[in-house]
């Protein structure tokens, strides 16, 4: 059984220290902003786990269903809205609700990134290099919402991911084993920027609340993570919260903060 411990993670880098990696050797991927899953598929009998050990089966049935045409295998991937909203993505993952739940595949249908095959064929993959173990994403070809991600020159997804105001990028050591553990084969390299952030205000609508803090910088939080924030800015009349941004103008406030969490 795949446990939370299973999962292979990143160490930080960035745009200087990537560009003196060896191109030959290290490949880009996009990094998806959403809930990390292993996937495990044995004789059509499906488990999705996430890195707190929880397994997601009930939250996403439309991935589930996709997954019960594979043979025998599992996978490592990122499930993600499919318009990469980090809190559209978690507003779903955490309802247990089922009549919710059905309303929440129509209204934010989600795509199961896939960057890596841990077994397949019969054959457990992990001591192969990765190189090798993404030959076996031709698993998953032509799905609505199972998709093969895509590795390539690091400088030129560098540069994608800026244009698409994407999170950033995960460089990979295309020679690596997959390691149960945080390697330096595995490089994160983050364009967002994160910071904690007093909210004193809010405004409800109708995908949660809209809320701000006294330099005016305006957070959406929303589905059942609003819930929790709001109880805590009408008890106390503000909320620490965690958020990523962009960068900040020159008056100090954010570009484009999206809520990460509650400190």
């Amino acid at each position: 059984m795949v446990t939370k411990k299973d999962f292979m993670l990143c160490h930080s880098t960035d745009e200087k220290e990537s560009s003196t990696l060896d191109p030959e050797v290290w490949k880009a991927n996009y990094k998806w902003d959403g809930e990390r899953i292993i996937a495990i598929v044995d004789k059509g009998s499906i488990l999705l786990l996430n890195r707190r050990g929880l397994f997601k089966n009930a939250q996403f049935r439309e991935v589930i269903e996709e997954l019960k045409t594979l043979p025998d295998c599992i996978l490592d991937g990122e499930i993600i809205s499919k318009d990469n909203n980090f809190n559209k993505l978690q507003s779903r993952a955490g309802t247990q609700d089922v009549n919710k739940l059905a309303l929440l595949e129509k209204t934010i249908p989600v795509d199961y990134m896939v960057f890596d095959v841990l077994m397949a064929e019969g054959k457990l993959l992990t001591q192969e290099k990765l190189k090798d173990r993404i030959k076996h994403l031709n698993l998953i070809q032509n799905f609505e919402h199972l998709k093969p991600c895509v590795y390539g020159n690091i400088q030129i997804m560098l540069e994608s991911a800026k244009q698409k105001s994407m999170e950033g990028i995960i460089i990979k050591n295309m020679n690596s084993p997959y390691l149960n553990k945080r390697s330096w084969d595995w490089l994160k390299l983050k364009l967002w920027k994160e910071a904690e952030i007093n909210i004193n205000s809010y405004t409800i609508n109708n995908a949660g609340i809209r809320t701000e803090d006294s330099l005016g910088n305006a957070v959406q939080i929303s589905g059942s993570q609003s819930e929790g924030v709001k109880k805590i800015l009408d008890t106390q009349g503000y909320a620490t919260i965690y958020v990523q941004y962009l960068e900040k103008t020159v008056n100090g406030k954010m570009r484009f903060p999206s809520y990460r969490g509650l400190k």
